[in-house]
């Protein structure tokens, strides 16, 4: 494995056992490795783990500086929230 691989898989192994960190961190490497961010780490670890571990491990990697995080914008957040509204509704 080459060393970030191993770094990968020695952050993630604080959550798993070695054997599940070794076939994540590879996942991972193939998936583009470093240059992934939180959110395709997350999905990648999604095909590996539960969903629940793959949030958890995705946020481990982020504070090691092994995968970036991208914070959504606000327009993303506010968009993600509620649905379009039609020209009728916004007129009340």
């Amino acid at each position: 494995m080459t060393d970030d691989r191993e770094q990968t898989a020695a952050v993630l192994q604080g959550r798993m056992s070695w054997p599940d960190a070794e076939r994540c961190a590879e996942a991972l490497h193939a998936a583009g490795g470093r240059a992934l961010n939180r959110a395709q780490a997350v999905e990648v670890l999604k095909q590996q783990l539960p969903p629940s571990r793959a949030e958890g491990a995705a946020f481990d990697l982020v504070m090691a500086g092994l995968v970036h995080y991208v914070a959504p914008t606000s327009n993303d957040s506010m968009l993600a929230a509620r649905p379009e509204r039609t020209t009728d509704e916004l007129r009340g």
